[in-house]
């Protein structure tokens, strides 16, 4: 699929396609899937359920306090989400590229606001928003950053993956302004 998804696009990929592709006759497909969409909704679970767990097991670790001049902790969310993404890379930037599935990309978006949620949710004694910006509008760009940022370097993979790492501790701490070099005593 990564192959057909890169040169046609996913909408554009036929039955014909991937049976040709794969070397299977259209029975073998059909034996295993209704059609192109059945095959589609199940790799995207595949994808998605993969990427949960991940999420779901050290999205905690994602609410450590962290500062310009404490980095010890790298958030284990980071590390596994990106391990994940850059051993699977080809498939990853095809699914959630240009060309591959919105509906993957809108659903792993969601993932990460859903589990930035829950554990604000869980973990609500430990946490108190700022009254300055309703809790939604910062649920909201917490978790727009994040996954911004992981899909930038998905489809443009222009840092290593431990620079993808360092870029998204960083942005924990530093403002936009800060990030810009307004006021900057540097």
């Amino acid at each position: 699929m990564v192959t057909l998804i890169n040169k046609k696009g996913l909408n554009k990929i036929t039955v014909l396609d991937i049976t040709k592709e794969a070397q299977i006759n259209r029975s073998t497909f059909y034996r295993h899937y209704l059609d192109k969409p059945d095959l589609v909704e199940k790799l995207e679970k595949y994808y998605i359920n993969k990427l949960e767990k991940i999420i779901d097991d050290n999205i905690d670790t994602l609410m450590i306090d962290q500062s310009p001049n404490n980095l010890r902790i790298t958030y284990p969310l980071f590390i596994e989400l990106i391990q994940e993404f850059n051993l699977h890379q080809e498939e990853y930037r095809a699914w959630l590229g240009p060309k591959g599935s919105s509906h993957l990309v809108n659903m792993a978006h969601n993932l990460i606001k859903s589990g930035i949620e829950k554990s604000l949710e869980r973990n609500s004694a430990k946490y108190h928003p700022t009254k300055l910006i309703p809790k939604n509008y910062v649920l909201l760009l917490i978790s727009e950053q994040i996954w911004t940022i992981l899909y930038h370097w998905l489809v443009t993979a222009d840092v290593d993956a431990d620079e993808l790492i360092e870029i998204l501790m960083k942005t924990r701490y530093l403002s936009p302004t800060n990030m810009l070099g307004i006021n900057d005593p540097n």
